[in-house]
C-alpha cells in the first residue's frame, strides 16, 4: 500500500512537499518526500480515517503509485481506473491509521514522539540498525553530530559510515536523519539555541536539500 500525505504546516518551504508512504504486511516500509503538485493528488492526512487514501498492490515496495484507490465498506480497495477491486489488508490500514494520527501529531504541533510507535520494517544492516537505534532515541528537537552519531555504533571514527546511513535512511521524517548535523552547527546550536533561527546556521547535506532539512528542524524546534 502507498499513502500520499499532504503536510499543510504552513512552511512554505515544507508545504511545497507531500509525504509518500509505503507499507507492507503492517510495516512502514519506506517514506520520501515528493514535490507538491496542486492537483488534488495530494491527500490531506484527515482523510485517512474516512477511508479515502492512495493504494497500489505492490510486490515490489519501491514501485512507483500506479493506482489511486478508495477502501470501502467492505475491506476491499476499488481502483477507479478500471473499476476492479482488491483486498486491503487490515495489517495495512492499521498501520496507515497509526501512521496518520502520528502525522497529524507532527504537522499540528512539531512533536515527532509518535512516529517512534510506528511498526517499522527492519534496518537492512546491523550498522544501519544501529544508527536508526540512536536516531530514534532522539528527543523532539533533539540533534546530534555525525561524530556523535558514529559513536553511538561503538565505532566513533566511522563517521563517514553515518553520514552514508543517513543518506541512505528509507524513512525520512520517521527516522529524524534530518537532526543530524556537522560538528560546527551542532556546536553553535548548543551554545545557543536561536541560531537555527539565523540566517548563517548552515545545517548541512540532506537528501531533499538543505532548504528542507532546516524547515523540518525549525518546526520542530516549536515543540
Amino acid at each position: 500500500m502507498h499513502i500520499r500525505l499532504a503536510l499543510h504546516t504552513g512552511n512554505s518551504v515544507i508545504d511545497s512537499y507531500g509525504l509518500e508512504a509505503t507499507i507492507c504486511e503492517g510495516f512502514l516500509v519506506a517514506t520520501t518526500f515528493v514535490p507538491h503538485r496542486d492537483t488534488g493528488e495530494w491527500l490531506d492526512t484527515q482523510l485517512i480515517q474516512a477511508g479515502s487514501i492512495s493504494t497500489a498492490d505492490t510486490a515490489n515496495t519501491t514501485d512507483h503509485i500506479t493506482t489511486t484507490g478508495r477502501a470501502n465498506a467492505t475491506g476491499r480497495t476499488t481502483d477507479h481506473a478500471n473499476g476492479t477491486t482488491a483486498p486491503a489488508a487490515s495489517e495495512d490500514l492499521h498501520t496507515a491509521a497509526l501512521l496518520e494520527t502520528a502525522f497529524a501529531g507532527w504537522r499540528n504541533t512539531g512533536d515527532p514522539s509518535l512516529f517512534r510507535h510506528l511498526p517499522l520494517a527492519p534496518a537492512h544492516t546491523a550498522f544501519a540498525a544501529q544508527i536508526r537505534a540512536a536516531l530514534l532515541a532522539l528527543a523532539p528537537s533533539q540533534t546530534i553530530s555525525y561524530h556523535s552519531l558514529a559513536a553511538c555504533t561503538h565505532s566513533p571514527n566511522a563517521i563517514r559510515a553515518a553520514a552514508s546511513a543517513c543518506a541512505r535512511n528509507p524513512l525520512p521524517l520517521i527516522v529524524p536523519c534530518h537532526a543530524v548535523l556537522p560538528t560546527p552547527a551542532q556546536h553553535m546550536l548548543a551554545s545557543t539555541p536561536q541560531a537555527l533561527n539565523t540566517p548563517d546556521f548552515s545545517p548541512g547535506k540532506y537528501a531533499f536539500g538543505s532548504d528542507l532539512k532546516l524547515a523540518i528542524l525549525r518546526h520542530e524546534s516549536c515543540f
